[in-house]
């Protein structure tokens, strides 16, 4: 896996996210094909690539497990059925209902696209295809463009910096500026076809926390090591449980407007981070949420902000998908079309996904005016629960409205920004 990646400076935001996934499609198979037998214990995606990611990084880590599922998604409906590749595919990515999986990503994208005053979130997934090697099949480029959301571009990869200087373009404007290259000359050369989404996830605190109340205190990295850096915190009410059979306390920190919400798993102080990590799954999310108790809670949080990339071909591979990155891969339908004749020759290079996130007191100025919110209002008896993020823990970002896993991220070192 590469290391956290530099990046340009975003803007302020209590949430700043940017996401980019490329998958590259190269030339001819050239490799050999790997016959390990497919796993069938793949049932919870987000949560086994959470911990096939955590387990290669003591750093700080952020991914998006739903924007490598959609581009998965793309590569599933483009395999040939019965085959190798169709089948691993189909087993990690749980799939049972074509047509029900269809109708998520159509309405869920339909929805991305509608204008809200509350949050920025926008989604773009694009193929770049090198216009000498022909055309995809008609039937699967409108799948693309009307199910989901996915458009087609047709370039002389042989200019190689031009190709390369569209594509960025293309980039800097879903990312509103954000991330300006996305790939360079080396990238093109020798390219069939370039895969791309982009995320961008913009949102304020439905709470926020006052600035007057940010103050340095300790973070523990671990055992004989910890950092000063600034917490942010403030008392009001907030989903909270202390869940025993996690062996953590969990937080719902909600977000203006559409019902995106970040969630802090904070490990029990005889837990470690591992442990907890290693019970996560798509249940004892559920468990989470059901024992979710409105409480007054003080919350003190770290600011924090940093980078991340990775290569996913590992930790796919991990998950029982090999055969995408091999001479024997079945994507018949993203092989291009020359001359009335379709060759299925093209595999899968590179699975890279960058992140980038951004945590502290409130939104952009034109909602900090609004979105005070004063403390000791409740008139609870008795004292209030604490959730003091002082250690290392596992936050979550979701889409409440579909319960859908946006964001999964560790924080080792608040103060580490790359």
């Amino acid at each position: 896996m590469i290391r956290p990646w530099q990046s340009s400076s975003v803007a302020l935001g209590p949430l700043f996210t940017v996401l980019l996934v490329y998958t590259f499609l190269l030339f001819p198979p050239a490799r050999c094909a790997d016959e390990t037998k497919v796993s069938a214990d793949v049932t919870n995606f987000d949560w086994h690539l959470a911990r096939e990611i955590f387990r290669h990084e003591d750093s700080n880590v952020v991914f998006s497990p739903f924007s490598l599922k959609l581009l998965m998604t793309l590569l599933y409906e483009a395999s040939e059925p019965g085959s190798k590749t169709h089948r691993e595919l189909e087993i990690v990515l749980g799939e049972r209902n074509l047509q029900q999986t269809r109708s998520f990503y159509d309405q869920f994208l339909e929805a991305s696209m509608k204008a809200n005053e509350d949050y920025e979130f926008d989604i773009g997934t694009k193929m770049f295809l090198d216009k000498s090697r022909g055309k995809l099949n008609g039937s699967y480029r409108d799948l693309l463009e009307q199910t989901y959301r996915t458009s087609l571009e047709s370039l002389s990869f042989n200019g190689a910096k031009a190709a390369a200087d569209r594509i960025n373009q293309w980039c800097d404007k879903i990312t509103q500026g954000r991330i300006s290259q996305l790939v360079n000359e080396d990238t093109i050369e020798g390219s069939v076809l370039i895969l791309a989404n982009v995320l961008f996830l913009k949102a304020s605190w439905k709470n926020s926390f006052l600035d007057e109340h940010t103050r340095d205190l300790t973070f523990y990295i671990a055992e004989n090591a910890s950092v000063t850096v600034p917490f942010m915190s403030q008392t009001d009410l907030y989903d909270f449980t202390e869940h025993a059979e996690l062996g953590a306390k969990v937080l719902r920190l909600p977000y203006k407007g559409r019902q995106f919400s970040m969630n802090m798993v904070l490990p029990f102080p005889n837990t470690s981070l591992t442990t907890v990590i290693d019970r996560l799954s798509n249940a004892m999310l559920q468990s989470v949420s059901d024992r979710f108790v409105r409480e007054e809670v003080i919350v003190t949080i770290p600011k924090f902000k940093f980078n991340y990339g990775t290569l996913m071909n590992e930790p796919m591979q991990a998950l029982g998908v090999k055969d995408i990155f091999n001479r024997n891969a079945s994507l018949p339908l993203l092989s291009p079309v020359v001359n009335s004749t379709k060759a299925n020759s093209v595999e899968v290079s590179k699975i890279l996904q960058k992140v980038g996130i951004e945590i502290n007191e409130k939104g952009t100025l034109a909602f900090a005016a609004t979105e005070i919110q004063l403390v000791n209002k409740f008139g609870y008896d008795g004292d209030p629960f604490q959730f003091e993020a002082n250690r290392p823990f596992v936050f979550y970002i979701m889409d409440e409205e579909t319960n859908t896993v946006l964001f999964v991220g560790k924080v080792i070192d608040p103060s580490a920004s790359t």
